[in-house]
């Protein structure tokens, strides 16, 4: 699978391992609306604006907001599922 990457000010990648995988959980569990490793990806680089592990995790709306202000991923890759 492709997965687009996300451009975001990077202060630590401390736990994005561990955020990526919690937004898998949730895309999978159909919280998240938008392709599953698209949404994990951008759920964990939007984690990486701050020193700890926790603090930047986005909430649902702000993840969002975040992917719908993004190019569609379906244009980026047809393998995205």
């Amino acid at each position: 699978t492709q997965v687009p990457t996300f451009s975001v000010e990077v202060v630590s990648t401390l736990g994005a391992g561990d955020v990526f995988h919690g937004a898998l959980v949730a895309a999978l569990a159909d919280i998240i609306h938008f392709p599953m490793p698209y949404a994990a990806n951008a759920t964990a680089a939007l984690s990486c604006r701050v020193l700890d592990g926790r603090g930047a995790i986005p909430t649902l709306s702000e993840l969002n907001a975040f992917l719908a202000s993004q190019p569609d991923p379906s244009a980026a890759s047809s393998d995205l599922t």
